[in-house]
């Protein structure tokens, strides 16, 4: 009897040992929260791109982390507010779906003096707009992925010229008033002097109608092809612009392969699903322990030209057999 009773208390203190050590482990245990900011319904693909990535990483939803999406609705105003709001809430981390998002969080922690770690899925620019001084030593709570938008500028327009080698005068569609456009210009300019093509600037804001005064010029230039620069004034705005240029058959070249599916000919870039899933990874590392400023801005690990066939039927282009074999994906 003696025997059992020892044994009995021994299981006891053994299970008290075993309660406490979970009692006292359990706020690193504890759901995490993530902040996200999205300017539109578009950056959904980031969102679930995000979600599947920190599911590779074995963080589940409602398991070991909850989400609070913020939808500007391609509101400038609200997506202030916004990123002040969610500077305000207790988060673990916050997450940039593009550009604009990462400029108003940045605001708002700025504004609340916090040090809320900031991190990027997929931004243009993101030195030259000042959200880090640098992407491998930053020192800053602010870290992610940059999707090199800005870089890939003149790629795209070499690529324009392996899917159509005939082409001589394409024009540039940008917002000169974003970090991302005016960035961009430098590597369009030099690639079109590389490749003897004449550029035409077309600038654009808020009172410009694409409908109408990119109509004027497709009427009165000689354009054979059309590229726009990163910007989300552009990228709300696609559709008027894919639907003006097809009204005068000129193939619009994209910068991302949901573009190439909306009626873009070709589209080169880093998809928005792809920019999500990769910067999970970074927010699983916060998410861990570790600092924002140790980890590196990373560059896009995977850039694809997608092409759309239907659209080039429909437009009468016939892509060369060479350009084609730079195709990531092919839409038939």
């Amino acid at each position: 009897m003696r025997w059992v009773a020892i044994l009995t208390i021994a299981a006891m203190i053994t299970l008290v040992v075993f309660v406490g050590f979970n009692v006292l482990y359990e706020p690193e245990n504890s759901i995490k929260t993530i902040g996200v900011l999205l300017s539109g319904e578009i950056r959904y693909f980031k969102l679930n791109g995000l979600i599947d990535g920190l599911a590779n990483q074995g963080l589940v939803e409602g398991i070991h982390y909850n989400l609070v999406v913020k939808n500007a609705e391609a509101s400038m105003e609200q997506m202030e507010s916004y990123g002040l709001e969610l500077a305000s809430e207790d988060m673990d981390v916050l997450v940039a779906l593009g550009g604009v998002e990462a400029d108003a969080i940045k605001s708002g922690i700025e504004q609340k003096q916090l040090d809320i770690p900031l991190v990027l899925a997929g931004v243009a620019s993101s030195v030259e707009r000042g959200l880090i001084d640098n992407y491998q030593n930053h020192q800053s709570n602010i870290t992610g992925v940059d999707n090199y938008h800005a870089e890939l500028a003149g790629k795209r327009l070499e690529l324009l010229t392996k899917l159509m080698p005939n082409i001589q005068n394409v024009l540039i569609v940008y917002d000169p008033k974003v970090t991302p456009g005016a960035h961009s210009m430098p590597f369009v300019e030099e690639a079109a002097e590389m490749l003897q093509l004449t550029i035409s600037k077309f600038p654009v804001d808020q009172s410009i109608r694409l409908d109408k005064d990119l109509a004027n010029v497709l009427e009165t230039e000689e354009i054979d092809a059309i590229t726009y620069l990163p910007s989300f004034l552009l990228e709300e705005r696609f559709d008027n612009l894919i639907e003006t240029a097809s009204k005068y058959n000129v193939p619009v070249m994209g910068v991302n392969e949901y573009e190439a599916e909306k009626g873009a000919m070709a589209s080169y870039g880093v998809s928005y699903y792809h920019q999500g899933a990769q910067a999970a990874p970074i927010v699983s590392k916060i998410l861990a322990g570790q600092h924002a400023s140790q980890i590196p801005v990373e560059s896009p690990d995977r850039i694809e030209l997608v092409i759309n066939m239907r659209v080039a039927n429909d437009l009468g282009v016939i892509i060369s057999p060479l350009g084609m074999r730079f195709a990531s994906t092919i839409i038939r």
